[in-house]
């Protein structure tokens, strides 16, 4: 049985939001992901109060929403909790894709296995446009840990996930890349060097992961990233260790060590 996700304490220092959904995006299908994805970082029921103030939601479209989704048989409703929990339908939805890989939680109990070993927080990131998402979290335990958020983004050109994605890609796309998110950043942020990413990216498909020593977006912390071999139908994908930054790094190489250990677990696709 898989062992429950470790909770958030209220005094534990979480890292990253959700943000904003993108203006396109259909408002009540944005919320409706959100919700299942706030499920998954629970790993409990939970009431209509509690989700629309952790998402941010007014709360009588909140409980429209979470009426819908157990109409459709997706949630479930406990009378006596007034909260609701998700039913076997989501379990099993969508366990068909790249089963070679996630099948059977593959892929998440090596992630549970990375984040025994090393003690810190494990995340599975995915391309998301010019961002890199966290799609899954495995957060380390205690409440002094760097805690993040799944669904968090961060862009490619700026962030330890994004340069270990990046080495899929051909320098070309790698160029296009960098000018749009050039283009597209906010105005208090420098753009970045082409030459500068090209470089970085290099020096990880070099070493084999990437490594940020003291992030300037999770500050105080770490990230080391190694990419995930491409898989069918799905964005480059890559898995991360993220801790405080004195911690990591004088532990740095038995990190690498360690991941490059869990990833070769993954079967051949």
């Amino acid at each position: 049985m898989a062992r429950p996700k470790v909770r958030i304490e209220q005094n534990a220092r979480v890292i990253g939001s959700l943000g904003p959904m993108p203006e396109t995006v259909v408002k009540s299908a944005g919320r409706t992901i959100r919700i299942l994805e706030l499920f998954d970082e629970l790993q409990r029921d939970a009431t209509v109060v509690e989700i629309a103030e952790a998402l941010g939601y007014p709360q009588s479209s909140c409980a429209a929403l979470l009426r819908s989704l157990k109409l459709i048989g997706y949630l479930h409703y406990i009378p006596d909790r007034r909260s609701y929990i998700p039913t076997t339908r989501v379990s099993v939805l969508g366990n068909w894709v790249n089963r070679d890989v996630f099948g059977e939680g593959r892929l998440s109990l090596i992630l549970r296995a990375l984040g025994e070993a090393t003690g810190e927080t494990i995340m599975l990131a995915a391309q998301n446009g010019l961002l890199s998402q966290y799609i899954h979290v495995q957060q380390a335990p205690g409440p002094d840990a760097i805690h993040l958020m799944m669904g968090t983004t961060r862009p490619l050109i700026r962030s330890g996930t994004g340069y270990a994605i990046l080495t899929r890609f051909k320098e070309s796309e790698i160029t296009r890349i960098v000018l749009r998110s050039n283009a597209e950043r906010p105005e208090a942020e420098p753009p970045v060097s082409v030459a500068d990413v090209l470089a970085a990216v290099e020096d990880v498909r070099r070493s084999g992961y990437a490594y940020v020593g003291r992030s300037v977006i999770t500050r105080g912390g770490a990230v080391l990233a190694m990419p995930l071999p491409l898989l069918p139908h799905s964005p480059p994908l890559a898995i991360a260790i993220c801790g405080h930054s004195r911690s990591m790094n004088a532990r740095k190489e038995e990190l690498v060590a360690l991941l490059d250990e869990h990833i070769s677990r993954l079967p051949e696709v």
